[in-house]
């Protein structure tokens, strides 16, 4: 019995030793490909565009708002500055004709002869002594009248005037500040970087350099307990008086019977600071400044 236990251990650990061996030469033939894990397709992200040519060598009018900057330029919000464009050139500014001065009347110069007797002094001799002894004693002698003024040369005519022309110059395109637009194909307002300033019910608005003296627009009862308004984005042009020459509604709250109050307040604001000085000199004092104010209903 034992004898044919040992030999069925021994054939089944021959068998056993077989096939591992045919399963190893099986894998060796056709190698099992690893599992990875699912390739999920990558979403091709748009690229980011920018305005105004960031990689371009050129300066362009897309980067410079202004030529020359000043405190109260365009104050609306936007992403690049961009200056007032127009495809209609401005007129240039009409010739002055230069300033003559008023011409003096010409120094009549004395005769030589009479130059050279004054620059030699009298010599004061002994015998001229008694001589002015005698003439103190003397009676003083009447005054003689002054000699008639020399009659100088009759001044130089005045240049004529200059005609006035009958026809009107043409209107100026304006952009913000009072400066004419830039010839472009394309249109467009002057924008800054600068955000609108937060005008407050009943609270002072201060920006950079002015002082602006608000007015509360008066709502209707109705108006007041109905309307729900978004707050409106009012533009608001100053002149050198502080006085507010313009006034339009930009973003409307959405209802006529909020934007009509709000701009009939505007117009009685009052504004001043150095922002307001600087316009007496800025283009013969017709310049304006223009803000922006976010008017806060709620």
């Amino acid at each position: 019995m034992r004898d044919r236990t040992g030999a069925r251990l021994l054939a089944g650990a021959t068998l056993s030793a077989l096939l591992h061996a045919a399963a190893l030469s099986l894998a060796g033939l056709a190698p099992v490909e690893r599992l990875s894990p699912a390739k999920s397709p990558r979403k091709e992200r748009s690229p980011k565009v920018l305005l105004g040519e960031p990689t371009s060598r050129r300066v362009s009018v897309n980067w410079l708002g202004f030529a020359q900057p000043r405190p109260h330029e365009a104050t609306v919000e936007a992403p690049v500055d961009q200056p007032a464009l127009s495809p209609v050139a401005s007129p240039a500014p009409p010739a002055r004709a230069p300033q003559v001065s008023a011409m003096t009347e010409p120094v009549v110069k004395a005769p030589p002869s009479a130059q050279r007797s004054s620059a030699i002094p009298a010599k004061r001799t002994k015998a001229a002594v008694p001589a002015e002894a005698a003439l103190r004693s003397a009676t003083p002698l009447q005054a003689r009248p002054a000699a008639p003024p020399v009659s100088t040369l009759p001044p130089a005519h005045a240049p004529p005037p200059e005609p006035s022309s009958a026809a009107a110059p043409p209107q100026r395109l304006l952009r913000a500040g009072g400066e004419p637009a830039l010839r472009s194909p394309r249109e467009s307002d002057a924008f800054s970087r600068r955000t609108a300033i937060v005008a407050r019910l009943g609270r002072p608005v201060v920006a950079e350099g002015v002082s602006i003296t608000t007015v509360r627009p008066r709502f209707s009862l109705y108006t007041r307990l109905v309307a729900n308004p978004r707050n409106p984005l009012v533009e608001v042009q100053f002149d050198r008086r502080g006085v507010v020459r313009h006034a339009r509604i930009v973003e409307s709250s959405g209802r006529v019977d909020v934007d009509d109050p709000v701009l009939d307040a505007v117009y009685r604001w009052k504004a001043k600071g150095k922002a307001i000085e600087a316009l007496a000199s800025n283009e013969g004092g017709k310049a304006l400044l223009t803000l922006r104010f976010r008017i806060a209903l709620r």
